[in-house]
């Protein structure tokens, strides 16, 4: 949601159209707070957001096969994995 407007936002200079305003609601305030919530609170909750960003990963994977992360994401249970695993390889930042 948030995060995606605001990256479109940033990029918009590739447009076709031009952006007259962005709006971007993000409600994650401090995501430290918000993972260590998401670890301790009932196991169904970490797994419902587990299996959704698998989902939206293995689109991502489909149509960009050159990532090849497949594999190492398919046994990952946790959101504090797959951040170990995704943070390093595909943003700037050395660790989650």
């Amino acid at each position: 949601g948030g995060n995606f407007a605001l990256r479109i936002a940033s990029n918009s200079e590739l447009l076709q159209q031009s952006l007259n305003a962005v709006f971007a609601v993000c409600p994650v305030i401090d995501p430290k707070h918000t993972s260590k919530v998401l670890e301790t609170g009932p196991s169904w909750y970490e797994a419902y957001f587990v299996k959704k960003w698998k989902k939206s990963l293995l689109k991502k994977q489909a149509h960009f096969p050159e990532y090849r992360y497949k594999n190492d994401l398919l046994p990952m249970k946790t959101l504090a994995e797959m951040n170990a695993y995704f943070i390093p390889r595909y943003t700037p930042f050395k660790n989650s």
